[in-house]
């Protein structure tokens, strides 16, 4: 199954049950974190980004990847 397919089940789920997925998936993402080399090279794009919306984009990510996501 790819995630396109899962992702269309997703949609078609009662709100109730997407409510558990999104749960599911915020939990999931609060416990990932990236290596030290991965934040070098954000960081390093984010020393070299000339547009703010990206600059910020940049931003959130280290913070994720560093902190996690808050739940």
């Amino acid at each position: 199954m790819t995630a396109g397919q899962i992702i269309s089940e997703i949609r078609n789920l009662p709100a109730k049950e997407q409510g558990e997925i999104i749960r599911f998936v915020q939990d999931m993402e609060s416990k990932m974190r990236i290596s030290g080399s991965e934040l070098t090279g954000l960081a390093e794009k984010l020393a070299g980004a000339k547009n703010p919306a990206e600059a910020n984009r940049l931003r959130e990510e280290i913070a994720k990847g560093f902190y996690g996501t808050p739940s």
